[in-house]
């Protein structure tokens, strides 16, 4: 994915030919449409491709670039995206012209009275700020794109460390004054922390699930009359002990949700217990558990907790 997204009227391309070699002498990707359009590709997804996966739009501004209509759809699809906007004068423009998004922001002189290799320093000096940010920005609106051309397949959604990155990502971005996440984004980071929540949720529920399986084998291994006494004894221990697991790790879980403390995966990822369980269940849950083995108990004279 390029670095940046060069955009200028071809009235102008002398000029942006020198610029994009001083950026590319500096170590930026820079795309742009002399190279980057294929004749088989369909030129406006090629265009928007291109400004989503670029963490900066760089605009040339001259009478041209104000004029022309593709210069004009390539900043309304970069500002659409969120992207970092960059305003590169090569010739004066009356203001009332542009789009109000870029006469807000500073803008780079490089006139032909202006020096050259100045206004690429600046240029450099404006593009390493903020540098993981807005790369970060760049790689998750192209995951969310692809998540949303697949039709929000489950299975183009973050998780592990990626997940962990985007959400701190996230919080970041509160403390941006420009270029926040696109709603896509956001709607894409939260979809990929509820699979992901679910997923932890399947899985205690798997162990759950085998806690309970081994206590009614145990009943089940009771009642077979054939087992001999000892047999049966060593049975009845085990269901008993699994009868205590149960209640002890619901009796848990309720804890940790009300003291506020949470699971952390593998990752790193907090994740608290009502979330994993749901509010309901966790209140619930104890009851049905107390009765379901206070049966088993009473039937045994066992007395669990």
């Amino acid at each position: 994915m390029a670095e940046l997204f060069l955009s200028y009227s071809r009235a102008q391309k002398e000029f942006v030919s020198s610029l994009f070699h001083a950026l590319e002498r500096e170590g930026f990707d820079t795309w742009i449409d002399w190279d980057d359009i294929l004749p088989s590709e369909a030129w406006r997804k090629a265009i928007q491709s291109g400004i989503e996966s670029a963490h900066t739009f760089l605009y040339v501004i001259s009478s041209a670039s104000v004029e022309s209509e593709v210069c004009r759809f390539e900043l309304e699809w970069a500002i659409r995206s969120h992207k970092r906007l960059i305003a590169f004068v090569r010739e004066d423009i009356d203001p009332s012209m542009l789009h109000p998004e870029i006469r807000e922001i500073n803008w780079i002189f490089c006139r032909k009275t202006d020096s050259f290799d100045e206004a690429i320093r600046k240029l450099i000096a404006t593009l390493s700020c903020d540098i993981d940010y807005v790369k970060s920005h760049a790689r998750l609106l192209v995951r969310s794109v692809e998540w949303e051309y697949n039709k929000r397949n489950p299975s183009y959604l973050l998780r592990g460390s990626d997940l962990k990155e985007a959400e701190s990502w996230i919080v970041k971005s509160t403390q941006q004054k420009s270029q926040p996440p696109t709603e896509l984004q956001a709607k894409f980071i939260y979809a990929s922390r509820r699979s992901s929540s679910q997923r932890m949720r399947n899985l205690i529920a798997s162990l759950s699930t085998l806690l309970i399986s081994s206590v009614i084998a145990s009943i089940v291994a009771i009642s077979q009359r054939s087992l001999a006494e000892r047999r049966k004894a060593q049975a009845e221990e085990y269901l008993e002990s699994n009868c205590r697991q149960i209640i002890v790790m619901v009796d848990s879980l309720k804890a940790m949700d009300q003291n506020n403390i949470n699971f952390v995966d593998a990752d790193g990822n907090i994740v608290p217990a009502s979330i994993i369980f749901g509010r309901e269940s966790l209140l619930n849950s104890r009851d049905v558990f107390e009765r379901n083995c206070g049966q088993i108990a009473t039937r045994y004279g066992w007395s669990l907790p």
